[in-house]
């Protein structure tokens, strides 16, 4: 890796930038000879030697060894990343998000401010050698997991799946569908979820037709 001081300290630049992207590269960090370079932050620990060209990794992350982030995705401040995990191209990961694999991620997935993926659904402190056996959870393309929402391991979430604000998913989620709540249901068509008026969350309490 290249290593170029600015006012900063010194960002951690791994491959060279040129002019043309060949067509069978899948922006991976197998193709840092092609793109420019990435910005990893001198109070970042990063452990893993895949992250391609243009990611940029903002201060105080932890991103482990078996991490691949791929071209062009951001990853704010005080973000974990422990894998094995797969971040694709142009993703957004915000500040404090928290992702621990086995979990692949698709191009175009955004992952809102102190959002979870988890990889336990029953956590000990006293388990020994513990090992992952619920799958792999799998963000298809253009997934956004809102704010502090928390997803269970081992789910797939299908191609442009929006999950709310704050809630906990323990199921699958079907292209295209929004889901709320705790735990996360599914948002139907011309209805809208919000709090109750004395701040409660029961299920759909006030629910009104868009406009």
């Amino acid at each position: 890796m290249l290593e170029v001081p600015n006012e900063y300290g010194t960002w951690h630049l791994p491959g060279t930038a040129i002019e043309h992207w060949p067509a069978d590269c899948d922006g991976s960090y197998l193709c840092n000879a092609y793109l420019k370079p990435a910005e990893i932050h001198p109070l970042s620990n990063v452990e893993s030697n895949k992250i391609a060209g243009e990611v940029v990794i903002w201060r105080w992350c932890n991103i482990g060894p078996d991490v691949e982030i791929r071209r062009g995705t951001k990853i704010g401040s005080w973000v974990e990343i422990w894998g094995p995990v797969l971040i694709g191209q142009y993703c957004k990961i915000e500040s404090g998000a928290k992702i621990y694999g086995p979990c692949n991620i698709g191009n175009r997935c955004f992952i809102g401010p102190n959002a979870v993926i988890t990889n336990d659904r029953y956590p000990n402190a006293k388990q020994v050698n513990w090992k992952a056996s619920h799958g792999t959870t799998v963000l298809e393309e253009n997934v956004s997991v809102g704010c502090s929402a928390v997803v269970l391991p081992g789910l797939r979430l299908c191609k442009g799946a929006v999950v709310g604000a704050g809630a906990v998913v323990t199921h699958g989620i079907l292209a295209g569908q929004t889901w709320v709540g705790v735990p996360a249901h599914k948002l139907k068509k011309g209805e809208r979820a919000d709090e109750d008026v004395d701040g409660g969350h029961d299920e759909f309490s006030r629910i009104a037709p868009a406009t």
